[in-house]
């Protein structure tokens, strides 16, 4: 590398604007905002009888509750993990610990900050692609 070709690649690495904003310092204000998105209670809308919550805390805890028809399902309650974040598109890890043979990943594409819809599933070698659409009902506290 020529001498000038070396300044220069300094002097833009160390520029005031490469300063403030490192890779890493991007990333994580990425995956803060993401989370905080996330965090709140969400409420499935639902036409076909099913009807059900889900609250993301700002803990990683997950409480999920849900109905069909008159049949009320167990309560799940576990962990939340923010896996990848790319725009719009959210892929969380559920279940007791990361990796954990009782986790699940779950994609959510957001339409806007008080709704998203579960597009996918995915638990172990079982994928499944999905249209359950969840609003907000409250945000974290």
């Amino acid at each position: 590398m020529s001498r000038s070709a070396l300044f220069l690649s300094l002097a833009i690495f160390a520029s005031p604007a490469a300063a403030a904003n490192p890779p890493a310092a991007k990333t994580a204000d990425k995956e803060s905002e993401a989370r905080a998105l996330l965090c709140g209670t969400w409420q499935l809308s639902a036409d076909d009888g099913r009807a059900g919550s889900l609250r993301l805390d700002p803990d990683g805890s997950l409480h999920a509750e849900s109905t069909r028809y008159s049949e009320r399902a167990p309560d799940y309650k576990g962990h939340w993990y923010l896996l990848d974040v790319t725009e719009k598109q959210f892929t969380l890890e559920f279940g007791s610990a990361p990796g954990s043979p009782d986790s699940y990943q779950v994609t959510l594409l957001f339409t806007c900050p008080d709704a998203f819809t579960l597009v996918q599933t995915c638990k172990g070698q079982d994928i499944r692609t999905e249209q359950q659409r969840f609003v907000r009902l409250a945000r974290a506290p």
